[in-house]
């Protein structure tokens, strides 16, 4: 049964009026956010990463469009640039 008014699952105008619209996706329990420039075309991205999510052939990394760093490395590039390496030194 179609849904009311024309609402379909997954699809969202974000904010309400402004013509841009956003594909929600939930795939391991981990709810993703994915951008389109209309509604068709969002909806095709939808039925396309609703199969590909059940086909088990969905990767994130593939849409991904920041690179995740890990608090090791982040820590050890903050202080490859920080030439005051001391708390007291910090503190004056």
């Amino acid at each position: 049964m179609a849904r009311k008014d024309g609402k379909d699952r997954g699809i969202v105008e974000k904010p309400a009026g402004s013509g841009k619209w956003w594909v929600r996706l939930t795939i391991n329990g981990r709810e993703k956010w994915f951008r389109a420039t209309n509604k068709s075309q969002a909806k095709a991205l939808y039925g396309r990463l609703k199969a590909e999510a059940r086909e088990g052939t969905y990767f994130p990394e593939k849409y991904k469009q920041t690179k995740q760093i890990t608090l090791r490395a982040w820590i050890n590039r903050h202080l490859e640039g920080c030439s005051n390496r001391s708390v007291a030194n910090s503190r004056r």
